[in-house]
C-alpha cells in the first residue's frame, strides 16, 4: 500500500479573497478534502501535526518527505514552512507530488512553480474535487511504477542527469529501538523472545519505499 504525507498550512487563516478578508479553515480543507480523496484510493495519510508529539518531528518530517510514496502539498498561502517542506520534497524526489491550492486576491503561485500543475479547489466548497484529487492520486501511483515516468519536481526537469537518492539510506532507526535490539541480542537467556517482539513491532512502523 502507498504512503501518503501532507504538505499544508494548519488551523485557520485569514485570506484575501475578491477584495475580502475570509477566514480559511485548512484542518477542514483536509477533513472534506484530502483525507476523503486519499480514502477512497484505500490509502491513509499522515502529517507533521500528527507527529508533532512523538520523537523528533524534524527527523520525522524529513524522513517522511524523502521517503513517502506521495506528498500532497497545500501551496493556497505564502507558508514557509509548506514551501519549505516541498522544496526539500522536489530536492530529493523526482516524482509523487501533488500541489493542490485555492485561488486569492492578488496572489499566484510563486515564480519556481509557475510550470507546474495543481488542482484548484474552492475554500468554499473544498468538497467539491474529493473525485478530482482522488483520481489524481490514483494517476499519480499508476505513473509513478512505470519505468519511464516524467518528472513532477522542477528539480529533476531541469536538471535531468540529476540521480535521486535511494530512500532506504535514509531512514534512520530510532535510537531506543537500537539499543534494545542490542540489549537483546548480548541476553543469551531471554534475548531471542525480545527479538521477536521488536520484530512484530518493526512490522508495524510506517512502510517507506
Amino acid at each position: 500500500m502507498a504512503s501518503v504525507f501532507i504538505v499544508r498550512p494548519f488551523g485557520t487563516k485569514s485570506v484575501m479573497i475578491a477584495g475580502q478578508p475570509v477566514e480559511v479553515d485548512f484542518n477542514q480543507v483536509h477533513k472534506s478534502l484530502i483525507q476523503p480523496a486519499v480514502e477512497k484510493n484505500g490509502l491513509e495519510c499522515r502529517t507533521t501535526e500528527v507527529i508533532a508529539a512523538a520523537g523528533n518531528i524534524r527527523l520525522d518530517m524529513f524522513q517522511m518527505l524523502i521517503a513517502y510514496d506521495l506528498v500532497i502539498a497545500d501551496i493556497s498561502i505564502d507558508n514557509a514552512n509548506v514551501f519549505y517542506e516541498l522544496g526539500i520534497r522536489h530536492g530529493l524526489r523526482p516524482n509523487g507530488t501533488i500541489l493542490i491550492r485555492f485561488p486569492s486576491s492578488g496572489k499566484d503561485v510563486p515564480f519556481d512553480l509557475k510550470t507546474d500543475r495543481y488542482i484548484q479547489y474552492d475554500q468554499a466548497d473544498p468538497a467539491a474535487v474529493v473525485d478530482l484529487l482522488a483520481r489524481s492520486i490514483r494517476d499519480t501511483i499508476r505513473d509513478m511504477r512505470k519505468l519511464e515516468r516524467k518528472p513532477d519536481s522542477p528539480v529533476f526537469l531541469l536538471l535531468p542527469e540529476l540521480r535521486p537518492p535511494d530512500p532506504a539510506l535514509l531512514i534512520v532507526v530510532p535510537r531506543d529501538f537500537q539499543e534494545a535490539v542490542e540489549r537483546a541480542e548480548s541476553d543469551a537467556e531471554n534475548g531471542r523472545p525480545t527479538l521477536a517482539l521488536l520484530g512484530v513491532a518493526l512490522g508495524s512502523f510506517d512502510r517507506f519505499l
